[in-house]
């Protein structure tokens, strides 16, 4: 697989994630003790809103802009939660301040808040937002 056609699976991949408008690709397993393994949020009814645990690591108008800065927490949290660290349209989640929502956001993300504060404490830069929220798009 060329390296174009990687970054755009991951992208569809993370953006399927939080329920927005994407073709979900493979989903990554954890084998490591030391970071909690990824959590996708599924729910029975397709393109139902998702409630959900975020950090806001980063805002950007263009999605392009934040791909260096989740390849740097991918590489602090570790790659197994390639599927926790999403991009994002910021109208698309509920529950983020106002600011956070006219562009794209990249965001940690799990289901439990103890789950989310446990991956946060180990990144290097804190996140702007951390709260629950509800996933409105989806594919």
């Amino acid at each position: 697989m060329s390296a174009r056609l990687t970054v755009c699976a991951r992208g569809v991949r993370l953006v399927a994630v939080l329920g927005l408008a994407a073709c979900a690709s493979g989903n990554a397993t954890a084998g490591s003790a030391t970071p909690p393994a990824p959590s996708v949020t599924e729910t029975s009814v397709p393109g139902a809103p998702a409630d959900v645990w975020v950090a806001v690591l980063d805002t950007a108008g263009d999605p392009s802009r934040l791909n260096e800065h989740r390849k740097q927490v991918l590489h602090e949290l570790g790659d197994v939660l390639e599927g926790s660290v999403v991009i994002s349209p910021g109208d698309c989640v509920q529950g983020l301040p106002a600011e956070v929502t006219e562009g794209y956001v990249l965001a940690l993300e799990r289901e439990s808040r103890d789950d989310l504060l446990a991956l946060v404490s180990q990144l290097s830069d804190k996140p702007s937002f951390t709260g629950d929220v509800t996933i409105m798009c989806s594919d």
